[in-house]
């Protein structure tokens, strides 16, 4: 939550793309982990969780800033993230659309969304 002189932001997203032709992965956990973490960073959002399957992934995120919309966020996240994985074998990239949801701002409304991403 970012706090500016006479507004408070608290923006959470609940994002899922899938890999293209939903294409299985063996994925490095800790590998992929990095990958969004880093993209995270160069996008300034904060990566809350991710939740990881063999075609897809799921990510918790949250936004301090209302002045960059979620798209060019998603966008800046698959390519940083493609770029990390091309070494990868049999990487082919991220399919071209996505799925976003706002999460509430209540506790319990991150709670229910981080213990889906945990049980991919």
């Amino acid at each position: 939550m970012k706090s500016l002189n006479h507004s408070l932001i608290d923006i959470n997203y609940h994002v899922c793309f899938a890999t293209k032709y939903r294409k299985k992965m063996n994925w490095n956990e800790t590998q992929l982990k990095e990958a969004f973490a880093a993209a995270a960073a160069i996008a300034k959002i904060e990566l809350l969780s991710i939740g990881i399957a063999p075609d897809h992934v799921h990510l918790l995120l949250s936004a301090d800033h209302s002045d960059i919309c979620i798209s060019k966020i998603i966008g800046t996240i698959k390519m940083q993230t493609s770029l990390k994985l091309n070494k990868t074998e049999n990487w082919q990239g991220w399919q071209r659309g996505y799925y976003c949801a706002s999460v509430g701002s209540s506790k319990k409304s991150k709670e229910m969304v981080l213990q889906y991403l945990q049980n991919q």
